[in-house]
């Protein structure tokens, strides 16, 4: 194959993958992933700086971004569709590297349709500059490993981008352990320019977590506790859900806020089957072992660890947590089709994982996959009075209020903690004034029973009540006001319920 055509091919794809990833971008509504990266790259410079297992480097990108292109859904989410288009160009490198043209073309395929990756190159939260990040890491570590061909430049950018990918999240480290192992199983010489590299990258990560993020872990605990209470201890069926995710995007994405069902069922049966045959074949016929083993390691290890972790210490295995899996599983899958020999079989194949894969997609963009909070909101600030009440269960969830306000995007307008500060918001039980009404988030029905909630429901003023998917007492809640006073249904959606608590005669009748 020529490499003009090879090049066609390749812009092909990439037009696919933008498409799909531009298509409808800013169409549902964000969600609190989303405002929570609002509420922090909008406060001051220690906000952005001091977040725990997430460092600075995904904040100050958003804070750039949207200083030139402004805060609406689209505006927030566009830096993800950029970040996963360059990491479907970095897994065409890689490929082509480390294989061959073939083996390129079908891996940036199988990302450039990937609903699991879509899903997240349409999220304004950290998970496609993550990618990219570990991707670029692993790009400039071939570099060095094969013939070193980086030189000191590509040493000190390798050095630089393992460190901002660890600071994006720390389970980037994860990959640099791995390029470890291979490194050595390579080489079976110390090399002390390898070793002096790999001190620099962590010893640069320890000092910023001990340093900056330490007081999350030691302080706050609670608010980490807060932030990560809702993860489920992992079993068997978490592997398996993994790689369906990996295949397909599974039924939530890596997630657990959203459930799709697909049809026709033989659908993901299929794919997952084919695509992990194809996984094996491709482990087997790579003729180099040390490429096969960075591949199978670059999936085992950070799985294992993260599974293992849960298991041993805390729950903290969510599969969108391994998004950085995901290229060498689509590589390694490439290996195995591009080694069918007979073209037209070979072709025949790609079209059959792409018509397959059309059933994901379709169910992708049909369904609603986040809570309308823009329908809900603007419903809430059209119906309700001066003076009235609106309790949000869960608690974290009235940030989603600061953006779509009757002001806008209040974090623009006013000052940031105008809804108080982060643990207030998480940990719920205090009421906030926005414009006409009041706001208080809630996680429990204990939380309705202080004084000045109390008060408020006992002296027949009128309030709303939203009830989302997310709330774990959501019957407790609605129940201690049902006791209390009249309680209506004002409308049901995706994923949330919103109630009316009338104040007067004339409210009741109407």
């Amino acid at each position: 194959m020529s490499r003009k055509k090879i090049d066609w091919i390749f812009f092909l794809i990439l037009a696919l993958a933008a498409a799909l990833r531009l298509y409808n971008l800013g169409a549902e509504s964000i969600w609190y992933d989303e405002i929570s990266v609002v509420n922090r790259m909008t406060r001051g410079l220690s906000y952005l700086l001091y977040g725990g297992h997430q460092g600075p480097p995904h904040f100050l990108v958003m804070r750039l971004f949207t200083g030139v292109f402004g805060v609406s859904a689209a505006a927030l989410r566009l830096p993800s569709v950029i970040f996963s288009l360059l990491s479907l160009a970095l897994i065409y490198k890689l490929a082509f590297r480390l294989f061959n043209e073939k083996t390129a073309l079908v891996s940036a395929l199988l990302f450039a349709i990937s609903p699991f990756n879509i899903f997240y190159s349409q999220d304004a939260s950290y998970y496609s500059l993550y990618l990219f990040l570990a991707l670029l890491s692993v790009w400039l570590f071939v570099k060095i490993l094969y013939e070193d061909e980086s030189g000191y430049a590509g040493a000190i950018g390798y050095v630089i981008v393992s460190i901002l990918a660890c600071l994006t999240s720390v389970l980037s480290i994860l990959i640099i352990f791995v390029q470890n192992i291979i490194f050595f199983l390579r080489k079976k010489t110390f090399s002390r320019r390898w070793i002096f590299l790999q001190l620099v990258i962590f010893l640069s990560v320890v000092i910023w977590f001990t340093v900056m993020s330490g007081a999350y872990f030691t302080r706050e605990t609670e608010f980490f506790h807060a932030r990560t209470g809702w993860i489920q201890m992992p079993d068997s069926a978490s592997l398996i859900d993994t790689f369906k995710t990996f295949c397909y995007g599974g039924e939530r994405y890596g997630g657990s806020d959203v459930t799709v069902s697909l049809t026709p069922a033989w659908i993901p049966i299929a794919l997952s089957s084919i695509l992990t045959v194809f996984f094996f074949i491709g482990l087997l016929r790579s003729k180099d072992y040390t490429k096969a083993l960075l591949l199978l390691l670059w999936i085992v290890v950070p799985i294992s660890v993260l599974y293992v972790y849960s298991v041993l210490v805390r729950p903290l295995y969510v599969i969108r947590y391994l998004i950085y899996c995901v290229p060498a599983f689509y590589i390694t899958v490439g290996i195995g089709i591009a080694d069918i020999r007979n073209r037209y079989l070979r072709l025949g194949m790609v079209l059959a994982i792409v018509l397959m894969m059309a059933v994901p997609l379709q169910a992708y963009y049909a369904q609603d996959l986040k809570i309308p909070w823009r329908d809900i909101i603007a419903d809430i600030n059209s119906q309700s009075r001066k003076g009235d009440l609106v309790i949000v269960s869960e608690a974290k969830q009235v940030q989603l209020f600061g953006y779509y306000g009757e002001d806008g995007a209040l974090y623009f307008g006013k000052a940031p903690e105008a809804l108080g500060a982060n643990l207030d918001l998480i940990r719920g039980g205090t009421i906030h004034q926005l414009g006409k009404y009041s706001l208080v988030g809630v996680n429990d029905a204990s939380q309705l029973s202080s004084v000045p909630i109390r008060t408020f429901i006992e002296n027949n003023n009128r309030l709303w009540l939203l009830l989302t998917r997310w709330s774990r007492n959501s019957e407790s809640i609605k129940a201690y006001i049902e006791d209390r006073r009249p309680l209506r249904l004002y409308r049901r959606y995706d994923g949330a319920a919103l109630y009316y608590c009338p104040a007067t005669d004339a409210d009741r009748k109407g």
